[in-house]
């Protein structure tokens, strides 16, 4: 994991432009990815809703973990898009709302009332930070507030000749470059 460093907090979860700059300025990492949360609510055809919990997560979130689906496929960079209209769902999601259908990739889920495209089903072993159920694609938005607003956690994997020491002083160096003329400095610290 890696966090923002505040004067006053030891980990600070990052705001999204500070995860898009330091994914431009990336050379400690292979991959890097962001996750928020993203519940959605669910509308049955029969018009029911239900919470679902969920994740929003970048468009490499699973390839970063190492998570191959066990149907369909996983996000795609042309998912990230302002209005995501893909999901990816569960195992026991899969089991549970649409009876193990092995035609279950290319249906249709109604989620705040918008239409998803199942395009993935993600092995029942997997869970990260919180019980997740689906997973649609962060959209990436470069205004103001998402400089101020510090909502993502940032997973990431060290390249092979990279030491943690290494990518700390790296990756510090280039949030400091992104934060001049911000009124709070942070950098970044690995976990």
């Amino acid at each position: 994991m890696l966090w923002e460093h505040a004067p006053t907090y030891a980990h600070n979860r990052v705001a999204p432009l500070n995860f898009l700059d330091w994914s431009e300025q990336n050379h400690s990492f292979t991959s890097m990815a962001a996750v928020a949360g993203g519940g959605r609510t669910l509308t049955s055809a029969s018009g029911v809703a239900e919470r679902i919990p969920g994740q929003a997560v970048t468009t490499a979130f699973f390839d970063v973990l190492g998570i191959a689906p066990i149907a369909g496929r996983t996000f795609r960079p042309d998912d990230d898009v302002p209005q995501p209209t893909v999901v990816v769902v569960s195992e026991r999601f899969w089991r549970s709302h649409m009876d193990a259908d092995p035609g279950a990739v290319g249906r249709i889920l109604r989620l705040d009332g918008q239409p998803f495209t199942v395009v993935g089903i993600i092995p029942a072993s997997f869970q990260i930070l919180f019980a997740s159920d689906i997973w649609t694609p962060f959209a990436s938005r470069r205004t103001p507030e998402q400089r101020r607003q510090h909502y993502l956690q940032v997973v990431a994997r060290l390249r092979p000749d990279a030491t943690i020491d290494q990518a700390r002083a790296r990756h510090g160096s280039a949030w400091r470059r992104t934060s001049r003329g911000s009124r709070r400095r942070r950098t970044a610290t690995g976990r």
